[in-house]
């Protein structure tokens, strides 16, 4: 990656995050779709690649967009830290996705189901995004929505570095 992009440096992980949102606002308001920021605190970095990282959030809110199922579909992103780590939830109310299914939804060229696949993609960015947030130390998981009790939440977490 750092010969495509760089080397890692002091990313605020709100940036590339904003850049994204910002970027897929049009197709979010064109499918009826809002993103809510419910917790947004400032001077919060890791190492990395904004590029990538921005690339990671673009892809999960884009998929969250596209596969909804809701007339009025959301996405709640909540951004916490620790002592030690940051992390980012990007929770929706769209279908969800099984249990059984959540791992395998980052293996490369996977499809849930054909259904999904009319939506298009090819079946690599669950598996790129993985690949990068562990380029960036971090981990990526699907877990329940907390939020809204249906849909899917995607959880990523990073190692903190100080603000300074």
């Amino acid at each position: 990656y750092t010969s495509l992009f760089g080397e890692s440096q002091k990313v605020e992980i709100i940036h590339p995050l904003n850049k994204a949102i910002e970027l897929l606002k049009p197709l979010a308001d064109k499918n009826n779709f809002q993103i809510i920021i419910i917790n947004n605190p400032e001077n919060i970095y890791i190492k990395g690649v904004d590029e990538i990282l921005y690339y990671c959030f673009y892809n999960l809110i884009e998929n969250s967009i596209k596969y909804s199922d809701k007339k009025n579909g959301h996405l709640k992103i909540s951004l916490f830290e620790n002592e030690e780590k940051v992390t980012i939830q990007l929770a929706d109310n769209g279908p969800g996705i099984k249990p059984e299914y959540r791992e395998d939804i980052f293996r490369r060229f996977y499809r849930i189901s054909k259904g999904r696949n009319s939506k298009g993609g090819s079946g690599l960015g669950l598996s790129i995004v993985r690949d990068s947030i562990r380029f960036h130390k971090g981990k990526i998981r699907c877990i329940d929505n907390e939020y809204d009790g249906e849909g899917i939440c995607f959880e990523l977490c990073f190692p903190k570095i100080n603000k300074k």
